[in-house]
């Protein structure tokens, strides 16, 4: 894959800028998803930090079209890793921890399941390739 060296001379109009729909907080569903323990997390909180993640990450077109390979995107793709990969690497964690892996015989394993398989699908999705975006 090419990449293209960014000059300053290579934005000239207003068409052109670089875009900066991506903030740098965290929203609020997901703070309070990293600020739980692990035994307290239940499914409403891991659905609305899951969600919460999921609409920023569908702001930025389709992996497999040729906009997403335009550079204007670059910086927020870097803010995106910087915010989320915490978030990430502990979804993963959980997902294969044994609380979240349970024999099927329980009263409560299909919320439990459906955690899992959100968590897991955060992990599995998250762009790791963006860490290249972040500067300094």
């Amino acid at each position: 894959m090419k990449r293209v060296i960014r000059s300053n001379n290579f934005l000239t109009s207003n068409d052109d800028s670089y875009t900066d729909f991506i903030s740098e907080d965290l929203p609020a569903a997901v703070n309070v998803f990293m600020n739980t323990f692990d035994d307290e997390l239940d499914y409403a909180t891991v659905k609305d930090a899951c969600e919460a993640f999921w609409n920023e990450y569908k702001q930025f077109p389709n992996s497999n079209s040729m906009d997403s390979l335009d550079i204007k995107y670059d910086d927020d793709k870097g803010r995106f890793y910087r915010k989320y990969v915490e978030f990430a690497r502990r979804c993963r964690n959980l997902a294969k921890s044994r609380r979240f892996n349970p024999s099927g015989y329980g009263k409560k394993d299909y919320s439990v399941l459906k955690m899992r398989d959100r968590m897991h699908k955060v992990d599995y999705f998250f762009p790791y390739g963006w860490k290249q975006m972040v500067r300094g």
